[in-house]
């Protein structure tokens, strides 16, 4: 299913329509974990999964308990008993986006740390009390170990769950990258993995995307969205699906989940710690 560059072609009738149970399931999936929002969808669900969404979380509330450990435990074990699935049908860590980037992974690393410091003192402009920030040390240990939950949830929404909505099940062998030269504008956009060189004026292959992997970004950004729905704080909820987008983008792009999570680790973590500093 890859065309001779490594990249991969698009889906046949069939391999579509596996991608839309796909999408139900993934939606399925993260709404049972971390939708808050289902409340509101309630008179139009079918009672089994109302019945579903009403036992299996509380059961695991009761499992957690006070344990801070027992929760972080369950959000890794969220993530990783799919991606074990997928390993166990021959999917390799590389093809589920798990291991190392490429080289656009860097640029994306540091345009997207300095861009998020200011997208997180955005977030805590906008609704002040919906953000718990650590007042003293212990917190901050707290806190810290809290971030650790951006791991499974990329691993799980921005990496594996891409990987299976795209042709082949998998993420591409290999991800084209345009040599960065030309006028400043040109490379500013190529730092980006933007202005790649297309033929005829096409504007997916300008992104660097094909039909499917355009599918497969936009439906992980929608499941990064379901992830957020019900939170207070309504500029997270509603940066939440464009923000999904944009990070499943640069996972498929840089055949890693690792420069999305250290970006959005950063955007929490640095506002998360002047206000410890400065209080």
């Amino acid at each position: 299913m890859s065309r001779a560059d490594g990249t991969p072609r698009s889906h046949t009738l069939a391999g579509w329509m596996a991608s839309v149970l796909i999408f139900f399931i993934g939606a399925v999936y993260v709404c049972t974990w971390w939708g808050r929002g289902i409340s509101w969808a309630r008179p139009w669900l079918p009672p089994i999964l109302t019945d579903y969404w009403s036992s299996i979380p509380r059961a695991v509330r009761r499992w957690q308990g006070e344990s801070y450990w027992r929760w972080l435990v369950t959000q890794f074990l969220i993530a990783l008993v799919p991606a074990l699935l997928c390993m166990a049908f021959g999917r390799k860590p590389g093809e589920l986006g798990l291991g190392r980037f490429n080289v656009l992974g860097w640029w994306l690393i540091a345009i997207s740390v300095v861009l998020s410091i200011p997208f997180g003192f955005l977030i805590m402009w906008s609704d002040p009390g919906s953000i718990s920030l650590p007042q003293s040390w212990p917190e901050a240990g707290l806190y810290l170990g809290r971030l650790l939950a951006i791991v499974p949830e990329h691993v799980l929404i921005c990496g594996l769950f891409v990987a299976l909505m795209l042709p082949g099940r998998r993420m591409p062998d290999r991800v084209p990258v345009a040599v960065v030269k030309g006028t400043w504008q040109r490379r500013a956009l190529r730092c980006l993995g933007l202005a790649q060189p297309v033929e005829g004026g096409r504007v997916l292959p300008w992104f660097g995307l094909t039909g499917a992997s355009l599918v497969a970004v936009t439906t992980s950004g929608i499941l990064f969205w379901l992830a957020h729905l019900g939170k207070q704080n309504m500029m997270e909820v509603s940066l939440s699906l464009p923000g999904g987008i944009v990070v499943a983008y640069v996972t498929l792009r840089t055949r890693s989940v690792w420069p999305a999570i250290i970006a959005h680790f950063t955007m929490n973590l640095i506002p998360g710690g002047i206000a410890l500093l400065f209080r």
